[in-house]
């Protein structure tokens, strides 16, 4: 018999609001740790990866935004 430990598979779910809860910074890694039963590593590359994913989908970059027609003419009503 082997005394490995099994892996255990985290929901998409779980991962998003775990990684979230971690770059909120409300809690330190460690109680989030405890709370959630894994590891901090484990927590580090998940937020590393919502971060990173996050640029994938919010690719839109300040230049792009000017270039769209009108947007400088409707910029004031967005700001205030």
């Amino acid at each position: 018999m082997s005394n490995k430990m099994k892996k255990k598979l985290h929901s998409p779910e779980f991962k998003f609001k775990v990684a979230i809860e971690a770059i909120r910074g409300d809690n330190t890694t460690a109680e989030l740790c405890q709370k959630y039963g894994v590891v901090s590593s484990q927590i580090f590359k998940w937020k590393k990866d919502l971060l990173d994913g996050g640029k994938q989908v919010l690719p839109v970059t300040q230049h792009h935004l000017l270039t769209i027609p009108n947007f400088r003419s409707c910029m004031p009503k967005l700001v205030g």
